[in-house]
């Protein structure tokens, strides 16, 4: 079975969930993240980053919503 890129591990992820953290990409094992975004919205996919804060512990994170691709 092929192994899938980090770009297509996120795309999945998006696809069934519609968002994505940080935290949920290093469960990938995606280090970094934002890259991945970055190449992904390069590609012509329409995501957007939200800036949250964690209701418990008060830390800020960022999570990316897919809102439309160009390669669907």
């Amino acid at each position: 079975m092929k192994k899938l890129s980090q770009s297509q591990l996120i795309m999945k992820h998006l696809r069934k969930h519609g968002s994505i953290s940080t935290q949920e990409g290093l469960n990938y094992g995606i280090m970094a993240l934002p890259r991945r975004i970055k190449d992904l919205k390069e590609a012509g996919n329409n995501i957007v980053a939200e800036k949250k804060v964690n209701d418990i512990q008060y830390k800020r994170y960022t999570r990316y919503h897919l809102l439309s691709e160009e390669n669907a």
